[in-house]
């Protein structure tokens, strides 16, 4: 069905057509985002739920590099409320709903800005989290982990160990999927910064604020330079995945 597909999709005019695999496990690859996004998948494994993320994440990276300062020319507009990283949970939802597991705690502890990093990784989930969390997807990627560990204990031994390593994954993914963001956070205020001189005054808007066009943003590093820059944070994740 797929392959048939392909020759259709690559004849469309306004269509690019790519193929990102995604497994259960965490796999980075180096396909270009690319919006608006189609996003396809068999049903089971949260797999396009995770793209859905990954690529709404990589919005916002645009929406702050490329709008933030020509936002803050319009006058009445109360920034705090564009703000992703103010997003705040139900504090009476159990802390394992929040995902305050140890190793995502630590993980917070350790990152620059890992509290705002978590926060806008939250609301991006929960908005493609199902309608209970105000979202319009089928997965809840960080509430879904929650629930298999509440489940693990009334499971037999043959259930547990494929549910112990099914919760492995999912906080594994959910972890890096805030490292991500914070990535994708640093990215953005590097891309503000990286304009060429000769450029500034093109882009520079009256207020003195700069608004660079979606075309030319650029990521000053790849996700795999800024996680090898960062070696503590692969240490973590394998120790403390299990938490």
């Amino acid at each position: 069905m797929y392959s048939a597909l392909i020759p259709l999709l690559k004849s469309a005019t306004l269509l690019h057509l790519w193929r990102m695999i995604l497994t259960s496990c965490v796999t980075l690859s180096p396909v270009p985002p690319l919006t608006p996004i189609i996003v396809n998948d068999q049903v089971g494994l949260s797999r396009a739920t995770t793209g859905c993320v990954i690529a709404c994440l990589f919005k916002e990276f645009q929406i702050n590099a490329s709008f933030e300062g020509l936002v803050e020319t319009v006058p009445g507009v109360n920034l705090d409320l564009l703000k992703m990283d103010r997003y705040k949970m139900d504090p009476a939802k159990d802390p394992l709903f929040r995902g305050e597991f140890e190793v995502v705690k630590e993980l917070v502890a350790t990152l620059k800005d890992g509290v705002a990093a978590k926060n806008e990784c939250d609301k991006v989930i929960d908005k493609n989290g199902t309608p209970k969390t105000g979202g319009t997807g089928i997965k809840q990627l960080r509430e879904n982990i929650a629930e298999s560990k509440l489940s693990y204990e009334i499971m037999d031994d043959a259930a547990q160990a494929f549910l112990k390593t099914k919760i492995m994954d999912n906080i594994h993914k959910y972890y890096y999927l805030i490292v991500f963001t914070a990535y994708m956070r640093e990215a953005a205020d590097l891309a503000r910064e990286a304009v060429a001189e000769e450029k500034k005054g093109e882009l520079t808007l009256s207020g003195g604020r700069c608004a660079i066009p979606g075309d030319q943003l650029k990521l000053p590093k790849k996700f795999v330079q800024f996680v090898e820059e960062n070696p503590k944070l692969r240490d973590l994740v394998e120790t403390g995945k299990v938490t």
